[in-house]
Parts: structure tokens; C-alpha cells; sequence
């Protein structure tokens, strides 16, 4: 009988054994799966603004005050052949720089005005305009169209040369997307007593420019406002 039990004992351990190990394969195997990860990454960099006039990058330089050598190339009046017979390139005063020449009855000159290239990773369009000319008695004319037509600094005071936006502006950073703003022209038309239609008002016109030359202190200022935008 003690052997009969025994034995009953010894194989209720071993079927709780069985069942226990079954239990731990079975979890095993349950929990065994495949895996796999992955990641990215998104970096966006802002788009760069640069546009060139003339060898001057107006985005990046603290300097906004641009070479407008309007006066530094002086010719006769006719706006073609070269003057010789007055001093130029002299700076007008100690905070003028050289270059800024004088001017005189029969004199004139040429501006070949400023090349706007855009330089962006955007588009860009331009607006330039004359913002003020500043003459006082000095009798200068100015000209945008090839001297084609004349008109006294009050006429051109808010004169803007358009510049062509067309077609969505100006390509981003391309070399060949250069605005040229056209040429500007001057004069001081040189009259001489008696020669012009009346002989009066020929003399009271010598007697303004003589008086001019006597005193030698009046400046001619023509101020240049370029705008540079991105296009949307």
C-alpha cells in the first residue's frame, strides 16, 4: 500500500513538472517575435537673400549709400563728344568723394546707369526711382530717353524708371536675371548772347550762369532709390 502511494506521489511530481515545463516552453515561444525600427530625419535651411547692384550686395553690406557717378563723365552738351575745355573729377567738397565733377554752361554727361543682378534663392522684383533732384538755379535738363526728350529737374522729381517685373520678376540665382535700369543724361545747354531765339531773355540767361560761375558754391543732387522685393 505504502509503495502503491509512493508511486502516486512520484507521479503527480512529475505530471506537475510536465505541466510547469510546458507552461515556460509555451510562454517562450509566445513571446518570441521579429523587430525592426527605423527613424528620419526633416532639416530645412532658409533661402538666401543677395541682390547685386553693380558689384555692391545691398542685402549683406551696411553700406546703402551706392556709387551714382552721374556727374564723374563730363561731356559737351550734345551728350556725345568729349569736353575739354573744363576741369572735372574734382569732389566738391571734403565729404563728396572725387569723381563727383564739376559742371558747367555747355557741359552734359551719360549715366549708364546701374545692373541689378539677383543673386537670391527666391524671386526677386525691382523698383528704381529717382526720389529727388536738387538743382537750385543751376539750369540742368536731364533726359531718360536717349535724349530724345529734355525736362527740368521739377518735371523728374518723382521720375521712375520702370524696370521689367514681367513674366514673374527675376529668376533666384541666376547671373543671366540682370535688370539694367537704361541710361540717365544731362546738360547745361550752352547759350550764347544773341544767338538764341530773343536776345533778351539769351543775355538774361548769360547773366544767371555768369553769376553761378562768380560765386562757385551751388551743387546739383539727384538721389537714386533702389527697392529690391521677393516675389510671393
Amino acid at each position: 500500500m505504502k509503495k502503491q502511494n509512493l508511486f502516486l506521489r512520484l507521479a503527480a511530481v512529475l505530471m506537475v513538472a510536465a505541466l510547469f515545463a510546458g507552461c515556460i516552453l509555451s510562454g517562450t515561444t509566445t513571446l518570441a517575435k521579429y523587430t525592426s525600427t527605423a527613424s528620419g530625419t526633416a532639416k530645412a535651411q532658409v533661402a538666401k537673400w543677395s541682390i547685386d547692384i553693380s558689384g555692391t550686395d545691398i542685402a549683406a553690406s551696411a553700406v546703402t549709400n551706392l556709387n551714382i557717378d552721374l556727374f564723374g563723365t563730363l561731356l559737351e552738351d550734345d551728350v556725345s563728344t568729349s569736353e575739354s575745355h573744363v576741369v572735372k573729377n574734382i569732389a566738391l567738397s571734403a565729404d563728396v568723394t572725387a569723381g563727383n565733377g564739376r559742371v558747367a554752361p555747355g557741359t552734359g554727361g551719360t549715366f549708364a546707369g546701374l545692373v541689378i543682378t539677383n543673386k537670391s534663392e527666391v524671386y526677386a522684383e525691382y523698383t528704381v526711382t529717382i526720389s529727388s533732384i536738387t538743382a537750385g538755379s543751376i539750369p540742368l535738363e536731364f533726359s531718360f530717353d536717349g535724349g530724345t526728350t529734355w525736362v527740368k529737374p521739377a518735371a523728374v522729381s518723382s521720375e521712375s524708371l520702370v524696370l521689367d517685373n514681367s513674366g514673374g520678376g527675376y529668376a533666384p540665382n541666376d547671373a543671366t536675371a540682370v535688370a539694367d535700369m537704361g541710361d540717365i543724361q544731362w546738360r547745361w545747354a550752352f547759350d550764347e548772347y544773341g544767338t538764341g531765339t530773343a536776345g533778351l531773355a539769351s543775355e538774361s540767361s548769360d547773366v544767371a550762369d555768369t553769376t553761378l560761375g562768380k560765386v562757385g558754391t551751388a551743387e546739383a543732387t539727384v538721389t537714386i532709390s533702389i527697392t529690391a522685393t521677393q516675389m510671393d
